[in-house]
């Protein structure tokens, strides 16, 4: 499988970084394959295995290594996805257990638009078919083209919508 060209510099460390787990993960099937199968050929009990503190610290340490080198390119990368950078408009999407609401902040950042998928005689308790209604006639937030939006998504309950 083939992943297209990355467009931004995100996408490219994401990538790179696919890259390189799968490499270590390759990495170390081949080691245990190799380990297994010369254990196979001679033979399943190696007396050299028994009270090797060189080897029980190798195979303590190896791994840590791996770990430590596996944690900082992907702390890395998590802490560049939670930069939205200079977003010219923010979104909060906040997940109610049957509903979405949004809360829009102007560029301006001095007023707040509200809005959420269910009202008027459609919504919850209106008699309608609310919880079937989904996003149809949604208020949300306008986001005018060519424009950076950072949008975070959370959730106050269970989500069913």
């Amino acid at each position: 499988m083939w992943f297209l060209d990355p467009v931004s510099p995100l996408a490219l460390e994401h990538g790179l970084f696919h890259d390189f787990i799968l490499t270590v993960a390759r990495a170390i099937l081949l080691i245990v394959a190799a380990i297994i199968g010369g254990s196979l050929r001679r033979g399943l009990i190696n007396s050299n295995l028994y009270q090797n503190h060189f080897l029980e610290a190798v195979w303590t340490v190896f791994p840590a290594i791996i770990l430590f080198r596996l944690a900082v390119p992907s702390l890395t990368l998590l802490y560049m996805v939670e930069d939205f950078g200079l977003a010219q408009f923010s979104v909060v999407a906040k997940g109610h257990q049957w509903f979405w609401g949004y809360d829009h902040l102007s560029p301006e950042m001095s007023s707040m638009v509200r809005a959420q998928t269910r009202g008027g005689k459609r919504g919850l308790g209106g008699g309608g078919v609310g919880l079937l209604w989904g996003n149809q006639g949604l208020r949300s937030p306008v986001i005018p083209a060519f424009s950076s939006c950072g949008v975070m998504v959370t959730s106050t309950d269970v989500l069913h919508s």
